[in-house]
Formats: structure tokens, C-alpha cells, sequence
């Protein structure tokens, strides 16, 4: 969980490390009240892993970025929260490796995170919204005078 007080525009980004075993599919997902019991999560954005083949099938996937500026909701909201959760792959009902010939289930199937961002746009204060209007008229009349 993660307060967006004072924030609109909330864009969430991470990197992301699958292991050969992990599942190969993530959704993120967001609450507007982490602060609950059981809070209700809403799917965001899905991706996709496709299975390595060959190699270590250890890769990390940099900048995973989800834009949540069209959920108004999230905007200074002091009880938001964010999870990435694993996803059955595709058009299927299973999970499915991130490398090919490993199975989902084995003990050490991982994900790691690195650079987790919440960020968004500063809303103004109302009293300085006031103050740069009032700044704005002075500005324009001292203009006037001075002609």
C-alpha cells in the first residue's frame, strides 16, 4: 500500500526478474483501500513472458510501466494499493513456466522486483492556486497603470 495524497496522474513501473520456474504471465493489480480487512482488487495490465527455449531463462524485464491516470480514484488517495500477482497464461486455464520443459510448481520458481515506482503530478494547494490568480491580477492592473 502506498499513500498518492497530494498526487494525481498515478503511473506504477518496476522491473522484474521471472526464474525458469516462475510463472511466465503477471497482472497488476489496484485497490482504492488497502486499509480493509479484504480489499477489492481491480485487474490492470497484463504481461506476458514468453518461455525461453534455451539459456538461463533468468531475464529481467526493465521499466514494466502501468498508466492509471484515467482511474480517478487513485488520485490523492491516502489508502491506495498495488500488487503484481502471477496469471494463468493466455488463452489457457493453467500457469505456465517461464522456460520451456520447467514446471510452474517447483519450490524454486521466483520472482524479484527492483526499481517498484508509484508516481504521479503534484496537485496545487488551493491557497496557491488563490495566490498565483491574485498574483495574475496585480501583474495585468500594474500592466494597465503603466501605460
Amino acid at each position: 500500500s502506498v499513500s498518492t495524497a497530494g498526487y494525481d496522474g498515478i503511473v506504477v513501473s518496476w522491473d522484474q526478474l521471472h526464474s525458469n520456474q516462475s510463472a511466465n504471465t503477471a497482472r497488476l493489480q489496484y485497490t482504492l483501500d488497502a486499509t480493509v480487512t479484504i480489499p477489492v482488487w481491480v485487474d490492470s495490465t497484463q504481461f506476458t513472458f514468453t518461455p525461453q527455449s534455451s539459456g538461463t531463462g533468468s531475464i529481467w524485464y526493465d521499466q514494466r510501466t502501468v498508466n492509471l491516470t484515467s482511474i480517478t480514484a487513485l488520485n490523492n488517495n491516502a489508502k491506495a494499493g498495488f500488487r503484481v500477482v502471477a496469471e494463468f497464461a493466455p488463452s489457457t486455464s493453467s500457469y505456465t513456466a517461464a522456460r520451456d520443459g520447467y514446471s510452474y510448481d517447483q519450490p524454486t520458481a521466483a520472482w524479484r522486483f527492483d526499481m517498484v515506482t508509484v508516481s504521479g503530478s503534484p496537485i496545487p494547494e488551493p491557497a496557491c492556486v488563490g495566490l498565483v490568480g491574485m498574483t495574475s491580477l496585480i501583474v495585468l492592473r500594474r500592466k494597465r497603470s503603466l501605460r
